[in-house]
C-alpha cells in the first residue's frame, strides 16, 4: 500500500516589506493608483517639553496677533536720541 503524502501549498505572505513591494508592482501593472501611508507619529514630540516649548511659541505668536496698539498721535515729534559709541579709554564728547 502506497500512501501520498499530501503538504499544505506555499502562502505568500501578506505583510511585510516585500509584501508591500509586490503589492506596490501589481498596482503600477493594473493602473491603479497608490496611495502613500501615513506616518502618524513622524511629526509628533518625542519629549514632553518639546511639546511645552512648541506651545509656548504658538501662544506667544497667537499674543501678538490680539496685541492692542496704542493710540499715536502724529503731531508729536519722537524724541531724539543720540548714541555715541567707542572702544574704551576714548575721549567721547558732546556739546549741546
Amino acid at each position: 500500500m502506497e500512501v501520498i503524502q499530501s503538504n499544505k501549498q506555499h502562502r505568500a505572505p501578506r505583510a511585510g516589506r516585500k509584501a508591500k513591494k509586490k503589492e506596490i508592482q501589481r498596482k503600477k501593472k493594473l493602473n491603479i493608483p497608490i496611495q502613500k501611508q501615513v506616518n502618524e507619529k513622524e511629526f509628533a514630540f518625542r519629549y514632553k517639553q518639546e511639546a511645552v516649548d512648541h506651545q509656548r511659541t504658538l501662544d506667544k505668536q497667537e499674543q501678538k496677533l490680539h496685541f492692542k496698539i496704542p493710540q499715536r498721535t502724529y503731531y508729536e515729534e519722537p524724541p531724539k536720541i543720540v548714541a555715541i559709541v567707542g572702544p574704551p579709554k576714548v575721549s567721547k564728547l558732546t556739546y549741546s
